[in-house]
């Protein structure tokens, strides 16, 4: 019954994943933005089970709020339209706008709101909504609001998680159509073509292995009980690679978002990545809570995903480490492996990404020792200084 349970557990959360997948594919790889939200809308409704969809932003102010796009189960997509309310007459949505966080509303029946916004409410028959900000640089932009007429339906925290992972898609491929109307077109269109390309090798193929273990578990639990722990290690590392992927890609969709995560968040992501990719398990260790500043985040993620990418192309490993220090005195990340190594002599700068490394520790002040020899495995450190006792200052 355990092992039911589990596998049980493991499905619903590779649907979870799949329908993550989806949306990201869909914002990825559709250009044309309004689309692609009404399509996203639609996937929303069916995972929620819920009745109505509405990806909200604010308008003029005189304008009041504007529903770009929408879902509404029976009568099927929503187009542009406004809200029969403005912005001050709608308290549960100026709250989430003004404080950027999400809000769950479990009896909408029975709240003081007044007006065309009453009528709205009683007419559809929504009994629970849940509102979560769209959120772009720590500020809401709009907001996705999901509600349903089933009394008996209530958002739970996991369901609020879930949407927040799909509102920060939303809100990054909005913000990527503004980059795009201000003369970005075409770098925005390469670089979501890229990471369609990126979603399909990587995180569509690996769930498609995570669903053939677990459309094969019930009769491998029949032939071989004993095999089944050995099959759910590998869908847990499959679907958590997956995960880790996706996540990835969506930084690179959303950049800002690398700013916004803490190192150690993202370290550990990208040791998600590599077990995902090859089975290799990686151990992380973090000392020190604070994050350094946001450029030299965002540098030591970037050689830490170079590191990391050479060990699953090159290495061979059994076993790989993640060392990161945030110390008073600075930061340092090393990235060791036991793989087979190579003389760093004889690797051009350009080969392994060697060059880019060292450009990117330069850059803030920082120092990138690369240690190998044949068969003795890899060891990449970057040692930053304070920002006191930066080079630079």
């Amino acid at each position: 019954a355990r092992v039911e349970q589990r596998t049980s557990q493991l499905q619903h959360a590779n649907e979870e994943l799949a329908a993550l997948n989806h949306v990201a594919q869909t914002l990825a790889s559709v250009p044309e933005l309004p689309v692609a939200l009404e399509r996203v809308s639609e996937a929303v409704a069916n995972l929620f089970s819920a009745q109505h969809v509405y990806i909200v932003l604010p308008s003029a102010p005189e304008a009041g709020l504007q529903v770009t796009v929408g879902y509404q189960q029976g009568s099927g997509r929503v187009g542009a339209r406004p809200l029969p309310a403005s912005l001050t007459e709608t308290a549960y949505f100026e709250r989430v706008l003004s404080q950027a966080e999400s809000l769950t509303l479990s009896d909408v029946q029975a709240l003081p709101v007044a007006g065309p916004m009453r009528e709205f409410v009683s007419r559809q028959g929504i009994q629970s909504a849940m509102l979560v900000p769209l959120v772009v640089r720590g500020s809401a932009i709009g907001l996705l609001a999901v509600a349903t007429d089933d009394r008996g339906q209530v958002f739970t925290s996991d369901h609020v998680r879930l949407a927040e992972t799909i509102a920060g898609d939303v809100a990054g491929a909005i913000e990527n159509a503004r980059l795009f109307d201000q003369a970005q077109a075409a770098a925005v269109s390469e670089e979501r073509g890229r990471i369609a390309r990126d979603l399909h090798d990587s995180v569509t193929q690996t769930l498609y292995s995570a669903s053939l273990i677990a459309e094969a578990l019930p009769r491998v639990w029949e032939r071989n009980p004993a095999e089944v722990k050995g099959n759910l290690t590998a869908l847990v590392r499959l679907i958590r690679g997956a995960l880790a992927e996706m996540r990835t890609l969506l930084f690179e969709l959303r950049p800002a978002a690398v700013k916004e995560a803490s190192l150690s968040r993202l370290l550990h992501q990208q040791a998600d990545v590599l077990t995902g990719r090859t089975g290799t398990p990686v151990e992380v260790t973090v000392q020190g809570q604070a994050d350094p500043a946001a450029e030299v985040k965002v540098a030591l993620y970037r050689i830490a995903q170079e590191a990391l990418n050479n060990v699953t192309k090159h290495a061979g490993a059994t076993q790989v480490t993640a060392t990161l220090q945030n110390l008073p005195g600075g930061v340092t990340l090393a990235i060791q492996d036991d793989g087979r190594g190579f003389d760093p002599a004889s690797v051009a700068p350009e080969r392994m990404g060697l060059r880019i490394m060292r450009e990117r520790a330069k850059s803030i002040g920082a120092e990138l020792v690369v240690e190998s020899a044949p068969g003795q495995g890899t060891r990449v450190q970057v040692e930053c200084p304070a920002e006191d006792e930066s080079p630079n200052e």
